[in-house]
């Protein structure tokens, strides 16, 4: 084990353990708490009545994860922090209980402490590797390649479940990397972009995800590049087309989110969109019929009093003047009556092809 421990009281700030952690080149430090000796006497030099208890222990990985949740190291105490309760084993142990131990709690240190709880020192994987005979040492190294085997065969299956899940989504999904490169796409996104994805990896998302306003027809900027520079959630504006490889056009929605590490850090971005080219031409075709005369495609009686109630305010505001004219239909009826009503219908129509080029025709 090693006997050279760092130690620090509860009251220390964090800053002050990763300070002293850098300046001696070690990747922990014990808290303790001084407790005096039920043991001491009159002519026991002071230092050595005092007991250094082991509480808590802080380590180098701690203090990386604390300053990627941008904690006040100053302020912050190692007290509120530290791991605790901390685990110990006794200087008499043997180092196949330390070894089972560090397995049963899947970590790489142990603090050693004496008779009375004193702190002793520090055994890692590394001493302990120094020092076992080769028998013990092959032990070791089967459990370790055992342990190997089994997270290999679990993040395997995560990565085939995560495939699968990836191509049974409904929606179009990339997948980028930190660059805005393509990394992965499912067959959804690959229908509706029309590449194929062993073209489209590695490319820039912009090249294979081509967006343009429906309404005006200029290029959008991909979603992808505002979250790679603000790190956060985008949703893209209504009225995009998509427009694919062979030059089909689908109206969708979509958003894009940033893909983050374990600690933090940002790896990539997902794209999720849909296909609402249908739902997007309903519903053009139910706001048409809502304003508009189905026999004459005129605008109905409705729409027709509510664009003459906005000429009136409009005309006041600017002082301008506007025209009404009305047009009625003499004899009307008796064409209904002598041709039928279809013959009527086809009158309408025909009427409502010669006033269309006037701004505002309504039917009465």
């Amino acid at each position: 084990m090693t006997r050279k421990v760092l130690q620090a009281p509860k009251t220390a700030n964090i800053l002050s353990l990763s300070q002293l952690m850098a300046s001696n080149n070690d990747s922990c430090v014990v808290i303790v708490e001084n407790k005096q000796s039920e043991n001491n006497t009159e002519l026991t030099n002071k230092s050595e009545s005092q007991l250094s208890i082991p509480v808590g222990i802080v380590t180098e990985r701690d203090i990386v994860q604390f300053q990627i949740l941008n904690l006040d190291l100053i302020n912050t105490t190692a007290e509120t922090v530290m791991s605790s309760p901390l685990v110990c084993m006794k200087i008499k142990d043997s180092l196949m209980e330390v070894r089972q131990q560090m397995e049963k709690l899947r970590v790489r240190r142990l603090v050693i402490v004496g008779k009375r709880g004193e702190l002793q020192g520090i055994i890692n994987q590394s001493n302990m590797l120094k020092v076992l005979d080769p028998r013990e040492l092959f032990e070791v190294i089967e459990t370790l390649q055992s342990q190997l085997d089994e997270q290999t065969q679990q993040l395997q299956e995560e990565k085939e479940l995560a495939q699968v899940t990836l191509q049974s989504i409904g929606d179009g999904v990339i997948t980028t990397d930190t660059v805005g490169q393509i990394a992965n796409l499912n067959q959804i996104a690959e229908s509706l972009t029309g590449w194929k994805a062993e073209l489209a990896i590695g490319k820039p998302i912009s090249e294979v995800f081509c967006i343009i306003n429906e309404s005006t027809g200029e290029p959008i900027p991909s979603p992808v590049e505002k979250v790679l520079q603000e790190n956060r959630v985008v949703n893209l504006d209504n009225y995009t087309l998509l427009i694919a490889r062979d030059g089909t056009e689908y109206s969708i929605m979509d958003s894009a989110a940033p893909i983050h590490d374990r600690q933090g850090n940002l790896i990539g971005t997902v794209l999720v969109f849909h296909d609402i080219t249908e739902f997007r031409s309903l519903s053009r075709q139910l706001s048409w019929q809502a304003i508009h005369d189905p026999l004459t495609k005129l605008f109905n009686r409705r729409e027709f009093e509510q664009r003459l109630k906005e000429a009136i305010v409009t005309a006041k505001k600017t002082q301008t003047e506007n025209t009404l004219c009305y047009l009625d239909l003499d004899q009307f009826k008796v064409v209904n009556d002598t041709c039928g009503h279809i013959a009527g219908d086809e009158l309408l129509i025909q009427l409502s092809t010669l006033v269309t080029s006037s701004p505002t025709c309504a039917n009465a």
